[in-house]
């Protein structure tokens, strides 16, 4: 593309900020189509009260208010693994955004090394253990990303690996956090 460039202007000056150009656009209209698969009907998170590794529980309420981004996973799922180090990129990005919360559901049916394994790849995401509840709620594509509006809707899904996770899974958190963020309409009384 330089030397297409280069032929075309005698040089290669400018050739940079043309380039930025070219790539802004084309991610400008990667977003939007992105951005194009929400849910036209969003519908409400299925509720859970799963236990959290490491001890304690999460219940599905204690989200509300708040976007959340809910990865299932498992250790038998190559994407699944091999996306997990941009997952926890995600996490550590949003980790001090109070409304918004990055969280895995592990779904394999033997956890008892889970702990080591995550040690062993510097992963420190919240992981909670949920097998029924994928299989409960028909959750059969793994990886599964659920994109979970302040109003505890899933507004969009993410099925399978993407090897630009943190930007696209942005993308809709932005989203979420606009739509979350628009003040409610005021209702004007007349007079009288």
């Amino acid at each position: 593309m330089k030397r297409l460039y280069q032929r075309q202007h005698r040089d290669d000056r400018g050739y940079a900020a043309y380039r930025q150009q070219l790539e802004a656009a084309v991610r400008d209209r990667r977003r939007a189509a992105l951005l194009s698969t929400a849910i036209a009907e969003p519908k409400p998170l299925p509720p859970f009260v799963l236990s959290r590794l490491g001890g304690g529980e999460v219940r599905s309420e204690s989200l509300r208010g708040r976007v959340a981004v809910i990865n299932l996973w498992a250790k038998w799922c190559g994407p699944c693994v091999a996306e997990m180090p941009a997952l926890q990129d995600l996490a550590d990005a949003f980790a001090g955004a109070p409304d918004v919360v990055v969280s895995t559901v592990n779904v394999d049916t033997k956890t008892d090394d889970l702990a080591v394994w995550l040690a062993e790849r510097g992963l420190r995401l919240e992981v909670l253990l949920g097998t029924r509840y994928a299989s409960d709620n028909g959750y059969n594509t793994l990886p599964l990303t659920l994109f979970v509006d302040h109003d505890g809707r899933i507004v969009f899904t993410h099925e399978g690996a993407t090897e630009r996770l943190v930007e696209e899974f942005t993308w809709r958190i932005e989203a979420l956090r606009q739509r979350g963020s628009a003040p409610a309409p005021r209702l004007v009384r007349p007079a009288g």
